[in-house]
């Protein structure tokens, strides 16, 4: 669904063929995971952040506050 909404189309012109679009991000997920596990990654400078239940304004609190900013 996201590859096809108007704003994206309009700033993502790669995307405009949708068919293409739409069988790549197909190929991507069978490859690659977009979520780390759960402390998987001890790196200083990383925050593992579960945001599908909150506003991205109050992500964006969080962020800012985990690091300092």
């Amino acid at each position: 669904m996201r590859n096809k909404t108007s704003n994206r189309l309009e700033h993502k012109l790669t995307k405009r063929d949708t068919a293409s679009s739409e069988e790549e991000m197909v190929h991507s997920n069978k490859i690659y995971r977009l979520n780390s596990y759960e402390n998987e990654i001890q790196a200083e400078n990383y925050l593992r952040l579960k945001n599908s239940s909150v506003s991205p304004e109050r992500a964006a609190v969080m962020i800012k506050e985990h690091f300092g900013l």
